[in-house]
């Protein structure tokens, strides 16, 4: 159950950045330097609050090692297991998850990401959520605005130049690595977008240019219009004159 509602709650999910508007339909409040964001439409018996915290230094530690020690004293109640983080995205961010029981006695479950800035710097993000799969994918589609913002503060705030990868480096490695995907791909010198889809899995790249990173996701489609990325499934469609394909991951 755990696992599930771990996987679901990360399928698009990354840290978004401080000082931003909340999603139509949530509030937003703000204590001690931390946003917080709670739906408007709760039920009764029901818990589900992103807090969003300031970026901070990596102090030489990879963003697993920041986060088990960050979030030490971030769980809102007795923790039910040891945290342990998980990398991911080529060591860029972390992820962890544990079960906790607050003062009234409720069990709920605490998600912690970190997210990590090539200046060095990380930024948190925790979600508290009651023990339940239909709470998580009620707010997906809210939660996911959150990523539209990711690392833009921080980017805007870095001076130009103070970057381990250089944009115009950044840019050039990601159209060398899109024509050598193309070339390992089999697709042909000069072709147009369009035509018959091809199911299978494929390896994407999304390039984050705004912090000078990149994500890759592996995801399989098949013929009965369904598509697959580690737990999710979902459906999807398919223009042929336009070639697009609509996944939100």
């Amino acid at each position: 159950m755990k696992k599930l509602l771990l996987a679901a709650l990360l399928t698009g999910f990354s840290v978004a950045s401080f000082a931003m508007s909340p999603p139509a339909g949530w509030s937003r409040t703000v204590r001690a330097g931390v946003e917080s964001f709670i739906p408007n439409d709760l039920q009764a018996g029901e818990r589900y609050e992103v807090s969003i915290f300031a970026p901070t230094p990596l102090d030489g530690r990879d963003p697993g090692e920041w986060l088990e020690t960050w979030a030490a004293d971030k769980v809102p109640g007795r923790m039910l297991a040891k945290l342990h983080a998980e990398l991911a995205n080529e060591n860029q961010t972390s992820s962890a998850f544990v079960g906790f029981e607050d003062d009234a006695g409720h069990q709920l479950i605490a998600l912690f990401f970190a997210q990590s800035y090539p200046n060095s710097r990380v930024q948190g993000m925790r979600i508290v959520i009651s023990q339940s799969s239909e709470l998580i994918q009620r707010y997906r589609p809210s939660v996911k605005l959150f990523t539209a913002q990711l690392g833009r503060d921080e980017a805007d705030a870095r001076p130009a130049g103070n970057s381990d990868a250089p944009r115009s480096d950044y840019v050039a490695q990601q159209r060398e690595t899109t024509a050598m995907a193309r070339q390992a791909g089999g697709v042909p010198a000069g072709s147009r977008r369009g035509g018959p889809f091809r199911y299978g899995t494929y390896d994407f790249v999304m390039p984050l240019p705004a912090i000078n990173q990149v994500s890759r996701y592996r995801i399989s489609f098949y013929e009965n219009g369904e598509w697959r990325k580690d737990e999710e499934t979902e459906t999807f469609k398919y223009d042929s004159e336009t070639g697009a394909l609509n996944i939100d991951v």
